[in-house]
């Protein structure tokens, strides 16, 4: 997305707060006739390379080990910022917890487990047989999920062993994570995305874009995006000048609060991948322009978007955190793609500028972006339901009903 050199629309603090740190990191597996060999790669480096298991000399950069049984299980958090690993032995497994920023790699420190959180290994008497952790997964939040087990060592064939099991939580924090909860019990996966809501982790990667300035030439150039905490961050890179945005995903339209202004997609699935068909406008802009993004085998550049009639007056709610909530009334008006919006609170205004495509609408306003798609209730009533993002990373729910329904 190219640069402007109008004033920014969001706060300084809201963008640093949502800026991250950009690389693609990945795991490249190399066969040699003794084996496989395994690469920490940098893809926006020109893939450089750093040995992060040999097994046959059983040498790493990285401080990785396992013996010859154990083949290394690889684990992304969800923002690619950190890498868990599985090793060690069959009968003593380790998890091996990495931070990759800048094309840097760091080990992560594991807090040790209070007694309280340790409590189930407790219950075990004399040596143990087995003790070991697992990875088991990443939650969208960005902590990790292990496994502690252990038995008691048997010394008579007809004594029974006694077993500890216990899932941790594992917040990150820079170079260190913490157990934040521990469970007897494994915590049950997260319900999938429904089937009108993409799960913003399958367009997250460095794709291709093209689009039109507003003066009417073209621009080539690439955009990564990357996920953390349901948040979609994206920085392009166009003939070596960057910019950046922060977004919300809704159904299938995605809203961007740009560097200095506005975007929205509506992601089109393909066979093997997805085109993102959008418009965005500068702060200020009466026009918008238009942007598509390729990723994995999209191919999609151009496509007839129908764009919902949504002007009028609406009743507004905003649910916050910890269930606050605030009501008040919106108008919308404006041209089929580009927008204004206007809150009303008590006597307190809150302007807005916005873009509409399909059944979507995203809106850049003082405290922050906001994503809605049109939908209807069970009678059939048209309404907008969406979400919000404040400084600092705060997400609330948002609805917009026709006045009177």
């Amino acid at each position: 997305m190219p640069r402007f050199s109008h004033r920014p629309l969001i706060c300084a603090c809201f963008a640093a707060m949502l800026a991250p740190a950009w690389c693609s990191p990945d795991i490249e597996t190399e066969k040699t006739p003794a084996g496989a060999v395994y690469y920490l790669i940098d893809k926006e480096a020109g893939k450089s390379r750093t040995l992060f298991w040999n097994p046959q000399e059983a040498k790493s950069d990285c401080g990785y080990s396992a013996d010859g049984n154990v083949t290394p299980e690889f684990f992304w958090s969800p923002d690619r910022d950190y890498l868990a690993v599985n090793g060690g032995s069959p009968r003593d497994r380790q998890v091996f917890l990495y931070r990759v920023a800048k094309g840097k790699v760091s080990s992560v420190d594991v807090v040790p487990f209070t007694l309280a959180q340790s409590a189930p290994l407790r219950k075990l008497k004399g040596d143990f047989a087995a003790c070991g952790t697992d990875v088991v997964r990443w939650s969208p939040e960005g902590n990790l999920l292990i496994h502690v087990w252990a038995e008691e060592r048997v010394t008579d064939e007809k004594q029974k062993p006694g077993n500890a099991n216990f899932w941790a939580e594992v917040a990150m924090d820079g170079n260190n994570a913490k157990p934040v909860s521990v469970s007897d019990s494994e915590p049950e996966k997260e319900e999938p995305y429904p089937a009108d809501q993409l799960d913003p982790k399958q367009i997250a990667g460095t794709h291709a874009c093209k689009g039109t300035n507003p003066d009417g030439s073209k621009y080539e150039g690439t955009v990564t995006v990357r996920i953390k905490k349901g948040l979609v961050f994206m920085e392009w890179d166009i003939q070596g000048k960057t910019s950046h945005g922060t977004g919300l995903l809704e159904g299938m339209t995605l809203g961007v609060a740009l560097d200095d202004g506005l975007a929205i997609y509506h992601i089109f699935p393909q066979a093997e991948g997805f085109s993102l068909i959008g418009r965005w406008a500068a702060e200020g802009a009466e026009e918008s322009a238009g942007e598509v993004i390729l990723v994995g085998q999209g191919d999609m550049e151009k496509a007839k978007i129908p764009v919902s009639k949504i002007n009028g007056s609406y009743d507004w709610v905003r649910e916050s955190p910890g269930d606050s909530q605030e009501e008040g009334t919106a108008k919308i008006s404006g041209g089929d793609v580009s927008k204004t919006v206007r809150w009303a609170l008590g006597k307190k205004v809150i302007p807005g500028q916005g873009l509409a495509l399909g059944d979507g609408l995203a809106v850049i306003r003082p405290d922050g972006l906001a994503v809605y798609q049109l939908l209807e209730d069970d009678e059939k009533s048209p309404y907008l339901a969406g979400r919000s993002l404040r400084p600092p990373a705060t997400v609330c729910q948002e609805s917009l009903t026709p006045e009177g329904q």
